[in-house]
């Protein structure tokens, strides 16, 4: 494999996993086909969870015209509503409306942020020439092992994230400001795949930039909606606690929640040759899910604070077309 596709290689794989280290495990196959079997039957049998599956749909929390363009609607539909019948949301005043109609302007901040940083980012003179030298090699010489840990390989070959000393050192920086939407995580991931990217670009005069402002994201859905209690595996029980735990459920035990996006986001770019060309201007538009995080309860900033902790392909929807950059 030639150095440039290494590269390429490594880029693409950062671009899929975003952060691997999730707060919630992703539920498998079998784990949504038994939350859908739930909501189904409970939406049967009983006429309150009946009339709470019909008020969803109406107000678009369970956003059916949408979930019925994947393979396996009617799973993911009931499987949402499901989940979202699980009493530690309410436990905890989660707004799922509410939720919903923050987070088209919250995804269009964040990817115009990422963005923005993506195009003041540049390559350093070391950078530049590494990229010479790793041009000159082979893959055997690089020793180079794209199948194993993503941020690992990035650091090893591209340095220090330049972006976390910025956000640490000015909060309301750019990059301050993508930290505090964004998982370490999935922040890290970020800065790496825009480093690969501007060493592509070096490669290749023709990659598109971003046109700044330009980004609109024109949709939202939910697909699922997961809560959950984490346990301290450390925490010794005590001999009452059966008892304490009741008094103290709002007050002290942590409660992690995950919420997957669907969204179609719309970029303008140009190339890096004819940036101010307006014959030159492309629009292209991306269908991707966004997964967030957060703590109801117990965690470690104390309030309930949504970030990014991950970005990947709508693969529940393979017959709509996305595009990519």
């Amino acid at each position: 494999m030639r150095p440039t596709r290494i590269l390429c290689s490594i880029n693409d794989r950062l671009r899929m996993e975003a952060s691997p280290k999730l707060l919630l495990p992703m539920p498998s196959l079998l784990e949504r086909l038994g939350s859908a079997m739930q909501g189904v039957w409970s939406s049967v049998v009983d006429e309150q969870s009946r009339e709470a599956f019909e008020a969803a749909t109406e107000d678009k929390v369970i956003n059916n015209d949408v979930l019925m363009n994947a393979n396996n609607g009617s799973v993911l539909s009931f499987a949402l509503f499901h989940n979202l019948q699980n009493p530690l949301w309410s436990d905890y005043s989660f707004d799922s409306k509410q939720f919903l109609n923050a987070v088209g302007p919250a995804l269009e901040n964040f990817f115009d942020t990422t963005e923005t940083l993506r195009n003041q980012t540049r390559a350093s003179e070391e950078e530049k020439k590494n990229l010479d030298e790793i041009e000159k090699q082979s893959e055997t010489e690089l020793k180079v092992d794209i199948s194993g840990d993503m941020t690992s390989l990035s650091e090893a070959l591209l340095g220090t994230n330049q972006w976390r000393k910025r956000a640490e050192s000015d909060p309301q920086s750019l990059e301050g400001q993508l930290w505090k939407m964004s998982t370490p995580q999935s922040f890290s991931a970020s800065y790496y795949v825009t480093k690969f990217g501007l060493l592509g670009m070096l490669l290749d005069p023709e990659r598109k930039v971003y046109e700044e402002g330009s980004c609109r994201v024109g949709g939202v859905a939910l697909l699922d909606a997961r809560v959950m209690i984490v346990e301290d595996k450390n925490k010794e029980i005590g001999e009452h606690e059966e008892f304490e735990a009741s008094e103290t459920l709002k007050k002290d035990i942590p409660v992690a929640a995950q919420i997957d996006v669907l969204c179609e986001v719309s970029y303008t770019f140009s190339t890096a040759k004819h940036a101010n060309s307006p014959d030159d201007k492309e629009t292209v538009t991306d269908l991707a899910v966004a997964v967030f995080e957060g703590w109801l309860n117990g965690g470690p900033e104390k309030q309930l604070r949504w970030r990014v902790a991950m970005l990947r392909s709508a693969y529940e929807f393979p017959y709509t077309a996305q595009a990519s950059h």
